[in-house]
């Protein structure tokens, strides 16, 4: 990032692998007058991001769970007191995607679960 902020890019889009470790190297595209888009995951501890741009992932996590609830007929199962286990492995709960995808997923299931 450092080389993009030196080659006075018109603009960095960033889609950050940790969103509190990139502090320092922000603040000088800041300091460079460049505008900073932080990209799916909000990058924390900086001032320098100027526009932050995701997709629904709360609306993913409904759609998969409105499959599950076809694809295991959960309005019959739970009629006829059947059970499932279904394990969700999900992201980091710092992930901000992970988050509102649980959420979303859960939003939907949640009536099926004990």
């Amino acid at each position: 990032m450092q080389q993009l902020v030196e080659d006075q890019v018109k603009a960095l889009i960033v889609l950050p692998a940790d969103p509190y470790g990139l502090t320092e190297a922000l603040a000088k595209a800041k300091e460079a007058g460049i505008p900073v888009f932080s990209y799916d995951e909000l990058i924390m501890d900086s001032d320098a991001v100027k526009y932050y741009t995701t997709f629904d992932t709360r609306e993913i996590g409904q759609m998969l769970g409105k499959a599950i609830v076809k694809e295991k007929n959960l309005e019959k199962a739970k009629e006829e007191s059947q059970t499932y286990t279904i394990e969700f492995l999900m992201g980091s709960p710092d992930d901000t995607p992970s988050l509102f995808l649980y959420n979303g997923l859960m939003e939907v299931l949640s009536p099926y679960l004990e």
